[in-house]
């Protein structure tokens, strides 16, 4: 699930990324929603350029709420560290693939 959550998020991602920056997705990649919509999202400035994917200027009070997922570069540090609090909380909390929470 969690692999193809990707290949429909950041995994479309081919431009080459500036350095220490990784592409994230919400919701997460290892969840049923993560990467379930083709509603696509991203921020101004936020350089994730994307095929069929909005981008919305944070400013316009009229973008919230807006369903679907979101991408962006954030730095790789933040994303690793983020990434692994997130399997620790599954492991902790015995969350299991399908799961509610």
């Amino acid at each position: 699930m969690a692999q193809q959550n990707r290949n429909n998020t950041c995994n479309l991602y081919k431009t080459k990324r500036p350095a220490g920056k990784d592409c994230d997705e919400y919701p997460f990649a290892t969840t049923i929603q993560g990467g379930s919509t083709d509603n696509r999202r991203t921020w101004q400035g936020s350089a994730v350029d994307l095929p069929n994917t909005q981008t919305l200027n944070p400013n316009d009070p009229a973008v919230m709420p807006n369903p679907g997922m979101s991408l962006s570069l954030i730095s790789s540090r933040a994303n690793r560290s983020g990434g692994g609090v997130l399997t620790w909380f599954f492991r902790k909390n015995r969350m299991m693939d399908g799961e509610n929470f």
